[in-house]
């Protein structure tokens, strides 16, 4: 849930490859993807010195979770 409404805000995330997360990133999610708790700090340090992809990802997660609403999903 966290992963969405963030990107409905147009903020990046930095996701563990756990769960529903490691799931949504494999589905297309933006996001900056860790496989261990030692990629965090240079997700983050990415996401901070970069503020180009900074956006373009946070537009491109905003694109995203347009396409994830119950209306749009309800037949699947």
């Amino acid at each position: 849930m966290a992963l969405l409404e963030m990107s409905a805000l147009g903020i990046p995330s930095i996701i563990s490859d756990s769960g529903p997360y490691g799931d949504a990133h494999m589905s297309g999610a933006p996001s900056v993807l860790v496989l261990d708790p030692s990629g965090w700090p240079a997700g983050l340090t990415e996401l901070l010195q970069d503020a180009d992809a900074r956006i373009a990802l946070g537009q491109k997660a905003r694109e995203w979770v347009a396409n994830r609403t119950i209306e749009g999903n309800a037949w699947r």
